[in-house]
């Protein structure tokens, strides 16, 4: 008799922390003392907008980690890592070499807590934090930026919907590697993402990796008038304590500011562990 209420625990912990797309942050966090780590390596392209545009490859490596605190209360970080090469006819704006970015650490709290059964369930959260100046050369800003963000996790079945916003107050002048420029610009960033299960149908008494394909469609706003839209599709498989994703971005539509750069695709690999 023991069997339901442990399978009934092991599928609460897989809808926890399953069906969290590759950009689009879910509202799950992990149980208090449980840590989950998370690293993530994108590569992608760019071309010019107006003669003083940058062009070329840029390469980032996240690495992110989030504790939970007590229930409903975690705190997270994330430091980016980048390399590129990037021209332009303004000597300003070019890079070659690597770095390190701006650290970003948050707190994170849940607003809503709604289980249907042991898999499907409505969750909402909310998060503060800032950017910290840890970054080196020309890949990070000297100010601390403050941003606020909210995100809601939707399971049902074997479906899985995810919307995230984040809103950034830039301080001081703040270097964007994806535009490669020096902005004073606020930032806000959205996501949508839908995720299916392929892989199992249904949950049994066994647990089993879950395979699920998703697509996820990304919105960047800068208060200098900078937006894109992208989209593309994604594989995530996803075990007990580990999980590993491949997912693209393509560009929808894009309106960069003159003497800016427009990304041409976004290719992301990434590793999650649970602790």
């Amino acid at each position: 008799m023991r069997t339901i209420p442990c399978f009934i625990a092991l599928a609460a912990t897989v809808a926890a922390h399953a069906q969290e797309a590759s950009f689009t942050p879910a509202a799950t966090m992990p149980s208090p003392g449980a840590l989950v780590a998370h690293t993530m390596l994108m590569g992608g392209t760019y071309s010019a907008t107006g003669p003083d545009g940058v062009s070329g490859y840029l390469m980032e490596s996240d690495t992110m980690a989030m504790l939970g605190l007590v229930p409903g209360v975690a705190v997270e970080a994330m430091l980016p890592a980048f390399n590129g090469t990037m021209g332009s006819n303004d000597p300003g704006k070019r890079i070659q070499g690597t770095g390190l970015g701006n650290m970003e650490v948050d707190v994170k709290l849940r607003l809503l807590k709604i289980d249907f059964n042991a898999i499907d369930t409505l969750r909402v959260s909310a998060s503060a934090g800032s950017q910290i100046p840890t970054g080196t050369g020309v890949f990070g800003a000297n100010s601390v930026d403050p941003f606020v963000a909210s995100a809601l996790t939707y399971i049902n079945g074997r479906h899985g919907l995810g919307l995230n916003a984040r809103w950034m107050f830039n301080t001081g002048s703040t270097f964007d590697p994806a535009f490669a420029t020096q902005t004073t610009a606020d930032i806000c960033r959205t996501g949508l993402s839908y995720l299916y299960r392929i892989e199992p149908a249904e949950y049994g008494h066994e647990h089993r990796e879950a395979w699920y394909m998703q697509v996820e469609t990304l919105g960047t706003y800068e208060t200098d008038g900078s937006a894109e839209w992208t989209m593309g599709p994604g594989i995530l498989m996803e075990g007990t304590h580990f999980a590993f994703e491949v997912a693209v971005q393509l560009p929808l539509w894009m309106d960069a500011a003159p003497n800016r750069g427009n990304s041409n695709f976004t290719a992301m690999f990434g590793l999650r562990f649970l602790f």
